[in-house]
């Protein structure tokens, strides 16, 4: 059984601090398994904007939570993925910087994820049952483990989130056959490679990356299963 990777989209974030039961029970499972090594959570820097804004909505916008309960929600988030001066607070995550990597990686995802999203559109509703269309931020968070994948494994990494619609955008970029990869690597001016061999350097880029796998965070027997891999 290895260490286990997990990369935290905001609505996880969301979810947790605003009580989601199913959210909160693998959240704090995870935190005990970090105890002990046998995990790490990263949270992407832009994400935590994400759920402040988010908190915030919550209370000044939808009238959800109360001030009272915003304050409380947003100072427990902000002293949990900061870190004091004096190192006496433990910090329950580890940051990972949006870098240019991630961004060369995003155009790997954005055209896949779109043409998903053509023949799939209206599988995905808000609760105001109009479309849900996937941000470019929840983009980045795949593109972004794609890195990860590559640095760890399959066994190791995973995203975690919350989102459905992200969910099956990986696991539909997942079952993507090489030919169907190579048009996001090949070069106009570049001809495909036909062997392993083969100094074409679209092919080797092609050979090296994997899309990462998405774990519900509601699903707690999945993600249990995954931390015994």
């Amino acid at each position: 059984m290895s260490r286990k990777i997990f990369l935290l989209d905001s609505n996880v974030l969301v979810d947790f601090y605003m009580g989601q039961p199913k959210v909160t029970e693998v959240i704090r499972k995870l935190r005990e398994e970090r105890k002990f090594g046998k995990c790490l959570m990263f949270i992407p820097n832009y994400c935590i904007g994400e759920a402040l804004c988010a908190f915030a909505k919550k209370c000044h916008y939808e009238d959800e939570i109360t001030e009272e309960k915003f304050k409380k929600i947003k100072w427990d988030f902000i002293n949990e993925v900061s870190r004091d001066y004096e190192f006496k607070r433990e910090q329950q995550y580890s940051h990972i910087e949006l870098n240019r990597y991630h961004l060369f990686n995003a155009h790997l995802v954005y055209q896949p994820a779109w043409e998903f999203m053509r023949t799939n559109q209206f599988r995905y509703k808000k609760p105001d049952n109009y479309p849900k269309i996937p941000y470019a931020t929840d983009l980045l968070v795949i593109a972004q483990g794609i890195e990860m994948t590559h640095m760890y494994s399959e066994r190791e990494f995973a995203i975690l989130t919350s989102d459905q619609l992200l969910i099956d955008i990986c696991e539909h970029l997942q079952t993507l056959d090489e030919k169907a990869r190579m048009k996001f690597v090949k070069k106009d001016n570049e001809d495909e490679a036909k062997t392993e061999g083969s100094n074409n350097l679209s092919f080797k880029y092609l050979t090296s990356f994997r899309y990462p796998n998405a774990l519900n965070a509601r699903d707690y027997k999945k993600i249990m299963e995954f931390m015994k891999q």
